[in-house]
């Protein structure tokens, strides 16, 4: 139950709306893809954390605004073949070289920021969501675009959905896209532990390794029953 049409369906069933294809999306509206963030952190266990948080940001541009966005099975397959493992994806010359292989014109990219000094006391403030836009025909950042946001590490969702009002935000204003709706409310905040769960789970997924993926998503719903990313994506894996 892999393709597109399963997804969609699946999709339509966890989130109640009604099994149709979406309307394309007007002309001048433009193709955006998330890149995986860079991690600054001395936590090995946080390495991975960036293919959980690209996912939920292309859910939930995807769900608010008009924008094309590229899905991450897609990005993987292009970081696969450029073999480009633990690249700096932020750089603008790579995000720009990535960005015309999967047609975006734009590239989301940004660096996920621990401080170790503030995490040792366990206080606010310790990490941090640096975002920037990078315009993939120039290879440049585009100007005024760049984001900051705290990130509760008791609540991605909240600072994941913030950086995706102000992504949204920016390229309406830049004529980009028509329309920036708000993500869809989670009922539970997500915690950083979860969400690296998450992560892994993606990333044995995309490694192939079936069964560590279920074990892994099983374990995410178990913990967040409202988690609707981590229940289509082992539905999808276990139908």
């Amino acid at each position: 139950m892999n393709s597109p049409m399963s997804r969609l369906l699946a999709l339509a069933w966890l989130f109640a709306i009604p099994a149709i294809a979406a309307p394309p999306a007007p002309a001048n509206t433009a193709r955006v893809s998330v890149l995986y963030f860079d991690v600054q952190s001395t936590q090995e266990a946080l390495k991975v954390f960036n293919k959980g948080l690209s996912e939920l940001m292309i859910a939930d541009l995807a769900q608010s605004t008009d924008l094309t966005v590229v899905e991450r099975s897609r990005l993987e397959e292009i970081l696969a073949e450029l073999k480009l493992g633990e690249t700096r994806y932020a750089d603008p010359a790579t995000a720009a070289k990535i960005g015309k292989l999967v047609g975006a014109q734009f590239m989301v990219a940004g660096t996920i920021v621990e401080n170790p000094v503030l995490s040792a006391k366990g206080g606010p403030g310790r990490f941090k969501l640096l975002v920037k836009i990078i315009d993939v025909e120039h290879a440049t950042v585009v100007p005024q675009s760049t984001i900051k946001v705290d990130l509760d590490p008791d609540d991605v969702f909240g600072a994941e959905e913030a950086v995706v009002k102000e992504i949204a935000k920016f390229l309406v204003t830049a004529g980009k896209a028509t329309q920036a709706g708000e993500p869809a409310k989670k009922a539970h905040k997500l915690p950083v532990g979860t969400a690296v769960k998450y992560s892994k789970a993606l990333d044995a997924k995309d490694k192939k390794n079936k069964d560590q993926a279920v074990k892994l998503l099983n374990e995410v719903v178990k913990e967040q029953p409202d988690f609707k990313l981590a229940q289509l994506d082992l539905l999808t894996l276990t139908k």
